[in-house]
Order: structure tokens, then sequence, then C-alpha cells
């Protein structure tokens, strides 16, 4: 719905803006269509306003993208992809005397991750004849927001990839992105990138040892469970509410767990068990 988009895109818009006290320590674009539309370097907080409302403009042409509805549109802004760094990862990073490799090492798998999400995950709706097809469009606009805290000021390396609802046809229109592929596979998408990421750490000569072998979930091989536990009081308290929802404490379990913590004042309700139920949780 048109409230729907507008509270997203109020929630991203306040979240990301450059505000001293949420200013992001690094803000780029990426994606072929982020280039065609004369993206790139440091994301600014005007243009990342119009991508997000749907607003571009191509060849001297101002193009407005949404459903025209009641003589409204009504556009969803995008997704956000959220690329995190183990625990033992970010310690390593951002403790006293750490290393700084690491931030570069991050945000190169995520780069790379949208890479595979913009070669294999791009479609739009192309209708013809009365007749609804996807086409494959491989081009992406997204903005990457690295940060180094969470929301309790406890070290976590983090990238949100803000990934924006358009593309380009190869007729070299413009249209809404399906952004049900993406919102499918987001699961699959997390493990490309812990992947990437755990190519780049051992390139830089780290040891990792795999605690989740079917979603790749891993640590620094040897570094002081104790100092991670010291530095983890929202992973506690995620943990304490994912148990308190089901003893199967899957990666949908714990998602859900995430969202509450997050709001503490929000109740469980039948939509969020739909939600469990039916695997839909983003990653």
């Amino acid at each position: 719905s048109a409230s729907g988009g507008s509270k997203y895109y109020c929630q991203t818009t306040c979240y990301y803006s450059l505000d001293k006290d949420k200013t992001s320590q690094y803000k780029k674009w990426y994606g072929n269509a982020a280039k065609e539309l004369g993206l790139s370097g440091d994301v600014k907080d005007n243009e990342f306003k119009k991508i997000l409302e749907g607003k571009i403009e191509y060849n001297n042409e101002k193009i407005h993208l949404g459903n025209r509805r009641e003589g409204e549109i009504d556009h969803s802004p995008g997704r956000d992809l959220t690329f995190a760094a183990p625990k033992s990862v970010s310690l390593q990073h951002n403790l006293e005397g750490g290393d700084k490799r690491i931030k570069n090492a991050l945000i190169k798998a995520a780069e790379n991750t949208l890479e595979y999400v913009q070669d294999n995950f791009v479609y739009t709706r192309v209708k013809q004849d009365g007749k609804v097809s996807l086409e494959k469009t491989d081009n992406i606009a997204a903005a990457l927001f690295y940060e180094n805290l969470n929301r309790d000021k406890e070290f976590h390396d983090h990238v949100h990839c803000v990934v924006a609802n358009l593309t380009q046809r190869k007729d070299g229109t413009w249209r809404s992105t399906e952004l049900r592929r993406i919102f499918d596979n987001q699961i699959h998408i997390g493990k490309v990138f812990r992947m990437e990421l755990a190519f780049n750490l051992r390139s830089l000569g780290y040891d990792l040892e795999v605690s989740d072998k079917e979603n790749y979930f891993f640590e620094i091989k040897g570094f002081d469970k104790k100092l991670s536990e010291n530095f983890s009081e929202r992973t506690q308290n995620i943990l304490i509410k994912a148990k308190e929802l089901n003893r199967d404490l899957n990666v949908k379990v714990r998602q859900l767990a995430n969202f509450l913590t997050r709001n503490p004042d929000k109740k469980i309700t039948p939509n969020d068990l739909k939600i469990l139920t039916d695997n839909k949780i983003e990653n």
C-alpha cells in the first residue's frame, strides 16, 4: 500500500540520514543501473530520497515509477539487505590494535554478493497481449552503508545494502523491479555473503571454524569466546527471546527474536507466527 511504502521510506531515510549521531562510515552507490543513472561515489541524501521514491531523470526525461491509483503513485522503495560480520570478526577489527583490513574485506564481500544478486535475481514484469511475464534485467541501483556499531552501541560490523525498486529493461525503459525473487532468496544470499567474507578473511591469513555448515556461519578460529560474550549483550537478549519463542533455534526463529528485541513494545501477532511458518522472514 502507499502508506506502507511511505512508512518504510521514512524509517529508511531517517535511519540513513546524515544526522551526526547516525552518520555511516561508508556510503557508496553500486550497480549497473546506478551507473546508467549517473549515480556514483558517495550517497547524497537528496539523491537517495528521490531514488527510493522512484523519481529518476534519464536522457533529460523525468520519470516517476509506480502504480497510478486514484491520482496518486504507489511505489515500494526497495529492499534492505543487511550483511553482518561474525562477532569475533567485528572485535578483531574494532578493538584497540585491531586489524583495520577487515573493513575492506567486509565491504568487498558485500559488493561481490550484490553482483551475484544483480546477475541472478533481478527481473521486471512485462505485460504483452494481456499476458504478464518476467524479463531478466541484470541491473540494480543500490546504496551501501557500512557501520561498526549495533543499536546497543556494541561493536557489530555490518553493511546495509538498500536495493532500490527500479531497473532498466533491454529496450531502455525504466520499470519497477520484481522484488520477490530477491526476497525469496534472502537466506541463500546471506550464505553467499558469508562465503565471500570467509574467502576474503582467509586471504588475509585468518583460520576460521564453521559453527553451522548448512548456513555457513563461522568465527575466527581460536578467538576468545569469553571476550565475545562480554561484548554481546544484544546477542544474548536475542537468544533469550528466541528460546521463549521456540525450542528449535533455527535461523527464522532468531530473525523474529531479533525483530522483537528491537521493538520491545511489540506483541506477537498471528501474522508474526504466519511469517515463521511461511519461512518469509528477511535474512
